[in-house]
This record gives C-alpha cells, sequence and structure tokens, in this order.
C-alpha cells in the first residue's frame, strides 16, 4: 500500500505525474492538495533494478521510483553507490513536487 499514488496527468508530455499524496491504511484514505482542475488518478506502480537486491536503500529506492522521483538507467540498473549530478539531485527535487 506504500507504493500507492496520486498521479496527476500532464497534457504537455502526455504522462502521469507523482503528486505528493499520503495514504491512511487505517481509515482507507489518500489525501493531496492541488492548486489546479487536472485529470488526477490513484495508482501503484511497482518497479525495481537488477542491481539494488539486497542492498540497504533497496525499499527507499524502489519508493521513489515508484513515485517517479528516482529514475534507474537504460540498462535497468540504479547504481546504488554511484554519483550524481546537481542537475539530477534538482531534476528529483522538482520530480518529487505535484
Amino acid at each position: 500500500m506504500q507504493k500507492l499514488n496520486v498521479y496527476k496527468f500532464d497534457e504537455a508530455t502526455q504522462h502521469w505525474v507523482y503528486c505528493p499524496s499520503k495514504v491512511d491504511s487505517q481509515t482507507k484514505t489518500i489525501t493531496f492538495a492541488t492548486h489546479t482542475f487536472s485529470n488526477y488518478t490513484i495508482m501503484e506502480h511497482a518497479i525495481s533494478f537488477n542491481d539494488i537486491k539486497k542492498h540497504w536503500a533497496q525499499d527507499a529506492i524502489e519508493l521513489m521510483a515508484s513515485k517517479y522521483v528516482a529514475n534507474g538507467m537504460p540498462s535497468g540498473k540504479f547504481i546504488p553507490e554511484g554519483n550524481i549530478t546537481r542537475a539530477e539531485f534538482a531534476a528529483m527535487l522538482v520530480r518529487g513536487q505535484c
């Protein structure tokens, strides 16, 4: 249930974009804030990478990937011990916003 999220459809890019949301499993509700009228949906996006099995950050990496915040490499790897640039870090911050 942790990978269940709210997404907004971006008409310009024709892609679903993650919107920060909170899932309350006890009340079975999802809350999120928006300032625009748009198409929204709730879905689960489960993703994993070949090189993070048994890595200490596997759960966090998969959670951020499910929210489209963190991306892997075209090879299907994440390279968890690799470096990221300032631009890649800034892109993750932007993707974390709705």
